[in-house]
C-alpha cells in the first residue's frame, strides 16, 4: 500500500493531484485516486507508483492564479465533515 504526506495533494480542477517529481528536475502533475486518510497520512489506490517522488509542498509549484482558484473552490460534500478540501493548504484557524 501506498501513501504520502496530507500535504503531499492539491484538489484542483475537481481532482485529488500530486507534482512528481521528472527525471529533469522538474516537477509534472498527476491525479491521483484517494483511499483511507488520517490526521497526517492519506492511502493512495492509483496514479503513483512505488519510487515515484512527490512535492511535499505542492502549492508552491501552483501559479497565482491556480491558487485563486483553489481558494475559491467550493468545499466537496463528498469529503468527510472537517476534512481540509485542500490539502495543500492550511485553514486559517480563525
Amino acid at each position: 500500500m501506498l501513501t504520502l504526506p496530507n500535504a503531499s495533494v492539491v484538489r484542483f480542477d475537481g481532482k485529488d493531484q500530486v507534482a512528481v517529481q521528472q527525471p529533469d528536475g522538474g516537477f509534472a502533475w498527476r491525479v491521483v485516486v484517494l483511499g483511507v486518510t488520517n490526521d497526517a497520512m492519506t492511502e493512495v489506490k492509483s496514479g503513483l507508483k512505488s519510487g515515484d517522488i512527490v512535492a511535499l509542498k505542492p502549492v508552491t509549484l501552483l501559479s497565482a492564479a491556480q491558487k485563486r482558484q483553489i481558494a475559491a473552490s467550493p468545499i466537496d460534500p463528498a469529503r468527510p465533515p472537517g476534512e481540509n478540501p485542500n490539502p495543500g493548504k492550511r485553514p486559517s484557524g480563525r
